[in-house]
């Protein structure tokens, strides 16, 4: 790069290190501005000892290099300022009452909206609250009826006092249950039905309604526990499948039927009302006897010494009445 100097040169000599500064401006072949600074330091022997038992004191100086050939920002005055007609003062005028109506009608736009936007929150706030007190009323109100009506269902499924076994045994029916159940609680059987879809069931071999027959037997169980019409007939029928005493226990306590010693202590009455009946019938007609004995194993898988397989044996009567036959008195 050819470079050449342009004549301009600046000097500064400081009083106490004798450093003298060139500035030299140079400008390359390209036309673009180079500064060179250089510096030149001279220093005498006896100054320079002098100058070590003075105190250093700090020299601010400041350069300002101006640049000669860049351009000058041209000043505003009034002559040259644009001169403008009234018609575009007018079209200013109405743009920026244009601009400022559109700013005015969007903020009016967006307090509208943010206004139907807390409406809309308050309404559905109240809108919220309404509906959490007709729930709470509806629940409140079908508790209500839903316990009247559990009271009725108490009384029509509990036996009288000294009701005999036959009669409850005679009477008993699941369908009788849930014929009453639909006239006495029409809210609870509504409600099981729906629950166990059982207004839906479109199955053949399976009818869901004596799922939800069992089911109130067992609720009014647990409501009053004389209200015992279905665990008494259940009682009967898992004794007379030998169920054991611990099968016994656990679906006593799941509300199916009564407990062992209970179903035993039902199996004796049964027996007793059965043995009175047949007095009564043996002295007003004609009957026929039959007798037939007996002979049941009691299996053991682990026999102990005192638990061993056996067989109990014996005789059974049984008492036929004879109708068309004359009895004398």
């Amino acid at each position: 790069m050819d470079m050449y100097t342009i004549g301009r040169t600046f000097s500064s000599s400081d009083i106490t290190s004798k450093r003298k500064f060139t500035t030299r401006a140079f400008v390359d072949d390209r036309g673009a501005s180079v500064e060179h600074l250089s510096t030149s330091i001279s220093m005498s022997g006896s100054k320079r000892a002098h100058d070590e038992n003075l105190p250093a004191t700090p020299q601010n100086r400041s350069f300002t290099f101006v640049d000669g050939f860049a351009p000058k920002k041209p000043r505003l005055s009034a002559k040259n300022a644009r001169q403008f007609t009234s018609q575009e003062i007018q079209n200013i005028q109405r743009d920026r009452e244009a601009q400022r109506l559109t700013q005015a009608r969007e903020k009016e736009e967006l307090v509208a909206r943010k206004k139907e936007e807390l409406d809309v929150e308050q309404l559905r706030v109240v809108w919220q609250s309404i509906r959490d007190m007709a729930i709470d009323w509806a629940l409140s109100t079908t508790a209500e009826r839903i316990e009247s009506e559990w009271k009725v269902l108490v009384r029509e499924f509990q036996p009288g006092q000294g009701a005999p076994i036959t009669d409850i045994l005679a009477r008993f029916s699941l369908q009788r249950v849930l014929a009453q159940t639909q006239v006495l609680a029409p809210t609870l059987y509504d409600l099981l039905q729906r629950v166990s879809g059982s207004h839906e069931s479109t199955s053949v071999h399976k009818d869901r309604n004596l799922i939800v027959a069992t089911t109130i037997c067992m609720l009014v169980k647990s409501r009053n526990d004389h209200a015992s019409e279905f665990q008494t007939t259940t009682c009967m029928y898992f004794l007379a499948c030998g169920a054991s005493r611990s099968l016994f226990d656990v679906l006593n306590h799941a509300g199916l039927t009564l407990s062992y010693t209970q179903a035993v202590a039902k199996l004796k009455q049964l027996g007793a009302e059965r043995l009175e009946e047949m007095h009564t019938v043996s002295h007003t007609q004609a009957v026929m006897i039959i007798w037939d004995n007996l002979n049941i194993a009691f299996n053991v898988t682990e026999q102990r010494h005192d638990s061993k397989a056996h067989f109990d044996n014996g005789t059974t009567a049984t008492l036929i009445p004879l109708f068309g036959v004359e009895f004398p008195t």
